[in-house]
C-alpha cells in the first residue's frame, strides 16, 4: 500500500503540476501564438471538459483492465500532447493539443489514481486518498516556480517538451514498475461489493445538489488557480513577486487538507464542506 501510495502521489504531482503551466507562462503564449490572452486560458476549461467526457468512456477500460494499465496508456498519450502544444502555432493546434491532455488526464488524473487505490485496499482506501490529496496539493507551489524557471532558461515551447520528456521518463516508469499487475491484487480488493442496505441508496435530488456543490467549488478552486497569477500581477507585483506568493497557495491547500486528515472521524464531509465554503468568500472580501 505504501509503494502505491508514493508512486501514486508522484504521479499525481507531476501531472497537475505540469498541466497547470499556462497559470505561469499563459501570457507569454498568448503573445507568441497571437491570441488573446483569455483564449490561452480557455486551454484549461478544454482541459476538464475532455477529462469529464472521458470519464464515462474510460468506466469500462478501468473494469476490464485494471487501473494500471489505463495510467500507463493516458501518460504516453499526455506527453505527445505536449509535444503538440509546444509547436502550436494558432489556435488550431492549441485546442488540438489540450483536447488530446484532458483525454490523458482523465485516464491517469484524481479519479484514475482513486480506483488504483481502492483496487489496492479495497473500503481501506480512504485514508490512502485523503494522504495523497496531502501530498498532490503541492503540485503547484513546486512547478509555478519551476514552470517559470524553464520558461526563462528554455522558452515556454521548451518547457512543454521538458514536461513531455518528464512523463515519458519519470512517470510512466513509476506507473508501469510501481503499479501492482491485476493479477497481484487481492480478490477481495479488486472488487468492493457494496451493500444492498438503505444506507447504500442515494435519492437523486441528493445526487444532484452534491454534484452541483462539487461543480461550483471546482469551478471556483480550479478557475482561480488558473488566472491566480496573473491577479497578483494585476495588483501589482512583478512576475517573481507573483509565483512566489501564487506558489504559496498550494501549502496552504495542504496545511486544511492535513487538519481534515488529521480529524479522522472526528467530522463528516458535510461538515467540512460548509466550514470550507464559508471560508472562501471570506477570504474573497478580506
Amino acid at each position: 500500500m505504501l509503494r502505491v501510495l508514493i508512486v501514486l502521489a508522484i504521479g499525481q504531482v507531476i501531472g497537475w503540476g505540469t498541466i497547470g503551466l499556462l497559470a505561469v507562462v499563459g501570457t507569454e503564449v498568448a503573445a507568441d501564438l497571437q491570441m488573446d490572452v483569455s483564449a490561452v486560458f480557455a486551454g484549461n476549461s478544454i482541459f476538464y471538459v475532455l477529462m469529464g467526457l472521458c470519464a464515462p468512456v474510460l468506466a469500462k477500460p478501468f473494469t476490464q483492465f485494471g487501473a494500471r494499465r489505463v495510467m500507463i496508456s493516458g501518460t504516453i498519450i499526455a506527453a505527445p500532447g505536449f509535444v503538440l502544444l509546444s509547436v502550436a502555432n494558432g489556435p488550431i493546434l492549441f485546442v488540438a493539443a489540450w483536447i488530446i491532455l484532458g483525454a490523458a488526464g482523465s485516464a491517469t488524473l484524481a479519479t484514475a489514481a482513486y480506483i488504483m487505490l481502492n483496487e489496492v485496499a479495497g473500503r481501506d482506501a480512504k485514508r490512502g486518498i485523503g494522504a495523497m490529496m496531502l501530498v498532490t496539493g503541492l503540485a503547484s507551489s513546486i512547478f509555478w516556480p519551476t514552470t517559470s524557471f524553464l520558461s526563462h532558461a528554455v522558452g515556454w515551447r521548451g518547457t512543454c517538451i521538458v514536461y513531455a520528456a518528464m512523463l515519458l521518463l519519470v512517470s510512466l516508469p513509476l506507473n508501469y514498475f510501481g503499479l501492482p499487475r491485476r493479477a497481484e491484487l487481492a480478490d477481495d480488493a479488486v472488487t468492493v461489493v457494496t451493500s444492498a442496505g438503505a444506507s447504500a441508496i442515494v435519492h437523486r435530488s441528493t445526487f444532484l445538489l452534491i454534484l452541483a456543490a462539487l461543480a461550483l467549488n471546482a469551478f471556483v478552486a480550479f478557475g482561480l488557480g488558473a488566472v491566480f497569477i496573473e491577479l497578483l500581477k494585476a495588483e501589482g507585483l512583478s512576475p517573481t513577486q507573483a509565483v512566489t506568493f501564487g506558489s504559496m497557495l498550494g501549502v496552504i491547500q495542504v496545511s486544511a487538507r492535513g487538519l481534515d486528515f488529521l480529524g479522522g472521524g472526528r467530522w463528516d464531509g458535510i461538515t467540512t464542506g460548509l466550514f470550507a465554503g464559508a471560508a472562501i468568500p471570506v477570504a474573497m472580501l478580506s
